[in-house]
């Protein structure tokens, strides 16, 4: 809160973790919003048309030589896109769930089994490590979800005798795991 004139730099990509992050910061600024510009990694693709096409869902996904790239497309925060946000933010904060995902363009808050069905397709009917699954579903999926978020829906699944596991249950790269 000790920010006075300085610009301020909020990037995110198109999910809802870093969106969400966003919106909780733009809430801490409320009075200095005119200082606030906002960068989306996921307004830019490259080898568009390739084989190989690919945009950023998570800001962590950009290599540090690409960074340049995206101060070209920042945009400044007006007041009608700062209500528009928080507009969005209280709705969020009201429905109080425990998992959000990005689809369609905006922010949603869904059950916590919403991904369920897309862990089972990508567990084998024989024993594979965990991380294997995980590891599907991450390169498979629309929009960022975690790794830790996908292992603890592994372990519910688990507890609810759709997945059979052997080894160490609290440890992703010592559970093995098949559909049950």
């Amino acid at each position: 809160m000790k920010i006075k004139d300085e610009d301020i730099y909020l990037w995110y990509g198109n999910n809802a973790i870093e969106i969400c992050g966003m919106l909780h910061v733009l809430a801490m600024l409320e009075e200095k919003i005119q200082n606030v510009r906002t960068i989306n990694v996921s307004d830019i693709t490259y080898n568009t048309g390739k084989r190989n096409e690919y945009t950023p869902r998570i800001v962590g996904e950009l290599t540090p030589e690409r960074l340049g790239q995206f101060i070209g497309i920042k945009q400044s925060m007006d007041s009608s896109r700062y209500s528009s946000l928080m507009s969005l933010w209280n709705q969020l904060k009201r429905e109080n769930s425990n998992l959000r995902v990005y689809n369609d363009n905006k922010v949603k808050s869904v059950r916590e089994d919403y991904f369920d069905e897309m862990i089972l397709r990508y567990t084998c009917k024989k024993f594979m490590y965990s991380a294997r699954t995980v590891g599907e579903f991450i390169g498979k999926a629309e929009s960022y979800v975690s790794d830790s978020f996908i292992f603890w829906r592994i372990i519910e699944l688990i507890k609810n005798g759709k997945v059979s596991y052997r080894g160490n249950l609290g440890v992703m790269s010592e559970l093995e795991i098949k559909k049950a």
